[in-house]
This record gives structure tokens, sequence and C-alpha cells, in this order.
């Protein structure tokens, strides 16, 4: 049932949640700090007559639906605001403190305006899509981009350039003025998506082109020319649009011309993704690009799951496949020192649907708390592409530990044994509605069984307590049930 917020709503040190969504009909909504507020549907914002709608955030706001407003709602917060849905979802152009992407899919800023962040943008997973509007970067706000979360589209950030100082703006982007003149305000917009870049020309001489990658910099200074600055790049793997990541460069348009012209670059770091080009004579738009890899395979996803505190189950599918060689599957401690764990032999040329899968059973051997998986795809020609990085949290052997999670492509909740301790074991599951109705109980277990599953097909969209009972004590944990329809 839909909840229509007809007053105001204050929430204090507690966490509230509502199933089928939250319309605010005119009126206030305060989440108080130490708060969670978690809407498990749509959060719709009316106007009535006389009356705006009001959002004020001290506290953490989840929303795993749509967020709506109208031009007159108000939004204001000290706190956290979390795009928590794992499908696609729109959201206003709200000015910010914390802005918080997790469960995958693309959000969308709707709404006609620009979005302002005072704090930090943090895409954890998913992608941000801005299309027309920007995402402000205020002060000294920055964007985080994780291996599986990206922003496309525009984003600004807006700094002063003290002389020998290097300046890393909110999205990355490092300048280092060298020369004496003072650009002022320096605006530097990265454009990050095919549409808003369209179709640059990138030459070398008249006689060579390049392919653009998806990474643009307009950079706008207060004043320009009789300049000396190094500046350094930052992109994302997602956005290469198919050029070869070692073979990237800088271009530049010049004043009053409309081709992007090969500038090259000083130093590059793949692992970072930074790309670094010397002696700026004035301040320009730039782009990335270079040569084209074109590979044969149509990767449709790479997934990563935790069986047990030694063991993680890798899978993918592949729509087609033309002249493909192998998948080399590769394992790191901290996402910069990559290592080979399997090869597998690839289909040569199909247009069928394929899939592959892989259980690392080594987990036991890494010394760090997480454990990050990359796929790369080799051609016969010896061309290659990675995937993106997939990251497990690991738990160990020592640890007595129960590892639960909610898989929303079964519709299940998992629930994990793991320990190699024959005496520790599950008593009793069971699992709450946030109003503490209980909704399932199992007790009297076999206690040689590691791996638990609760059909959840019949419960609703909303946040659930699940409570382990062991012969080592009690677990608890908050599992919010997303993909319900």
């Amino acid at each position: 049932m839909k909840v229509f917020c007809l007053g105001l709503l204050s929430l204090i040190a507690t966490t509230v949640c509502f199933a089928q969504g939250l319309t605010n009909n005119g009126d206030t909504i305060s989440v108080k700090a130490g708060s969670i507020l978690f809407i498990s549907g749509n959060l719709e914002n009316i106007n009535k007559t006389g009356l705006y709608p009001y959002i004020k955030n001290n506290g953490n706001l989840y929303v795993t639906g749509d967020v709506k407003a109208t031009p007159n709602t108000t939004y204001t917060g000290l706190d956290s605001f979390y795009l928590y849905g794992s499908g696609n979802q729109i959201f206003p152009s709200f000015n910010f403190n914390n802005l918080i992407l997790q469960n995958g899919g693309y959000k969308t800023l709707t709404g006609g305006g620009n979005s302002t962040i005072y704090n930090n943008l943090n895409i954890i997973s998913g992608v941000l899509k801005t299309g027309n509007d920007s995402i402000i970067l205020n002060g000294s706000a920055t964007l985080t981009e994780s291996a599986t979360g990206y922003l496309r589209g525009n984003v600004k950030s807006i700094k002063t350039l003290p002389l020998g100082t290097a300046v890393t703006f909110g999205h990355g982007v490092v300048i280092t003025r060298n020369g004496s003149n003072n650009p002022g305000n320096v605006i530097i917009t990265r454009v990050s998506d095919k549409t808003l870049i369209g179709s640059p020309v990138l030459r070398r001489n008249l006689n060579t082109s390049y392919k653009n990658a998806e990474a643009k910099y307009v950079i706008t200074p207060s004043s320009n020319g009789h300049l000396d600055a190094n500046i350094t790049f930052k992109y994302h793997d997602s956005l290469l649009n198919g050029c070869v990541e070692s073979a990237l460069n800088t271009f530049r348009k010049y004043q009053g011309g409309s081709i992007f012209w090969y500038t090259g670059k000083t130093a590059q770091n793949t692992t970072l993704n930074t790309i670094t080009d010397q002696h700026f004579d004035s301040f320009t738009q730039c782009i990335l690009g270079g040569s084209v890899n074109i590979l044969p395979v149509e990767l449709l996803n790479f997934n990563a799951r935790l069986l047990s505190y030694n063991s993680a189950l890798l899978s993918w599918e592949t729509a087609s496949e033309f002249n493909n060689d192998f998948f080399q599957l590769e394992r790191s401690e901290d996402a910069i020192n990559w290592q080979s764990i399997t090869r597998l032999k690839g289909k040569n040329s199909t247009n069928q649907l394929s899939y592959y899968d892989f259980i690392d059973d080594k987990l036991a051997l890494i010394k760090s708390d997480k454990v990050y998986y990359r796929l790369k795809q080799v051609d016969f020609n010896g061309a290659y592409e990675y995937s993106m990085i997939r990251v497990l949290n690991l738990v160990r052997k020592d640890s007595k530990s129960i590892v639960s999670f909610y898989n929303s492509n079964e519709k299940k909740i998992f629930i994990n044994v793991n320990s190699e301790n024959v005496d520790f074991n599950i008593k009793s599951i069971a699992l709450y509605s946030m109003d503490g109705k209980q909704l399932y109980q199992k007790q009297n277990i076999d206690h040689d069984l590691k791996q638990f599953k609760i059909d959840c097909l019949l419960f609703s969209q909303s946040l659930y307590s699940l409570i382990v009972e062991t012969t080592d004590g009690t677990y608890s944990q908050k599992i919010p049930i997303i993909g319900i329809e």
C-alpha cells in the first residue's frame, strides 16, 4: 500500500520503511540525524493548494524507485541520499550534500536543471546519466567513481590555480600552473556521453584521423592566453568507446577551429586511468582519442558471487563471438596487481548465446578483506579487452561467520555457514518485517547443511530483519528485498 504524507513526518534515531512508496502531499518530511528512512518504491512530491513539498534530510534517505518532484519542491540535507534500486531510477535536480548510487541500473537526472553536490557524489555501482543537464561539484566537493559505477554526461568543477601547486578538481582532473600569468577561476566540464560529444574530428595531420573516447574536457578560465600549465586527465574504462587504452593521446581544439589536433602525452597510468600532457599555453577544449580496437565478442554480463570463505563463482555470457580465442580470468587483492587464475577456450565464431563459469576455490590464500576479478577476452590476432571489475567482500575460515545476501535474480535470501568448525552450526532462522511481524521461521536444522535459502516471491519490496541463531551466538542483518513485482 502506498503511504501519503499529509502532515509533518519527523524521524528521530530510528529506521522506518515504507514498502510501496511514499507520497509527500505538499507537506514536510524531516529525517533527523542518525535516522534512516527506507522507501521501497517511489518517492513522489506533489503540490497542495498553497503548500509545497519540503524534504529536510539530516539522516540517511534510501529510495529504490523513482524520485519525482514538482518545481516547487524544496530539498535540503546534511547527510546522505541513496538511490538504492536494482533497476533504473529517475531523480530531480535537487542539491545534495552526499548522493550515493548503489545496486546498478541507470540513474537519470530529470527536471530540466542542474544538480549541485556539496560534499561527495559516490557512484558505487550503476551509471548516472545527466542528459543535457549537469552535476555541479561545489567548492571542495568530489566525484567518486568505481570499477562498476560511473557518470555519463556533464560534471563541472571550478578551482583557482596557485602558482606551482597541483590542483585537483572535483572530477579528478589535475592542473599545475607553471607560468606567472594567472587564469583566475577555471571551470572544467567533463563530458562523457556520445550524444553530447557528437562526432568530433581528431587529426594528427591531414592524412591521419583517430577515434575519440567518451572523454571530452571543456576548460574555461576567467583569463586565457600566455599560460604554461600541465594537465592530467582522468577517464573511465567503460568510456573508451573502442579505443585501445595504451594508445590514448590528448587532442586539443585551437581557438576558431573545429578540428581536435594531436598533442600527444607525456605520461599515462592505465591503473589509475590518467593521462598527462604538458605546456598548455592556453585553455581550450580537449578530448582523448586513439586507434580503434575492434573485438570479436559481445559480452552480455560478468558476475561474481561468494559461495563460502574459500570459494567464489565467476560467470559470464556472450551474445555472439567471432574469432574468439580465449577468456582469461584475473584476480587481484588491490585492483592494481593482477594474476591469471584460469583460461577458458572461446567458441571461435558463433551467433548463439554462450555461458561460461569458473569456481575460484583459493580465496583462503587472499590476505586482504576484499578480492577483485576481471575478465580478459583475447581474439586470434592477439587483440584483447578487459571487462568491468567485480569485487567481493571476504569472510575468514576461523571467523565462525554467517554470510547472508538477497539474490534478485532468484528472488531468494541465501544464508551460508562460513566455518570449518564442526561445532559451529545454525540452530534457527527467522525473518521479520520492520514493524516486528515474523514472516518466516525455520528450526531444528540439520547440522550438516552449510547453505540455506528463503524463497521471497511472496514478500513485498521492503527492508527486512534476518535473525540467525547459532551455537556461537545470534547474528542479525538488515536485508533489502528488491525486484519483486
